[in-house]
């Protein structure tokens, strides 16, 4: 079960940094902000 979580953990984080790469030409600070608040919850997750 862990493990699973692990392995979905990874891929949202993988989604996460792909998108902020298509878009970072874009409107970086709300990226940013988007960016720190889903980490957050990410840890918390952890």
């Amino acid at each position: 079960m862990k493990a699973l979580i692990k392995i979905l953990a990874l891929i949202f984080l993988i989604g996460l940094f792909s998108m902020l790469n298509a878009m970072h030409s874009g409107e970086e600070r709300d990226i940013t902000v988007k960016a720190n608040k889903s980490s957050i919850d990410v840890i918390s997750v952890e």
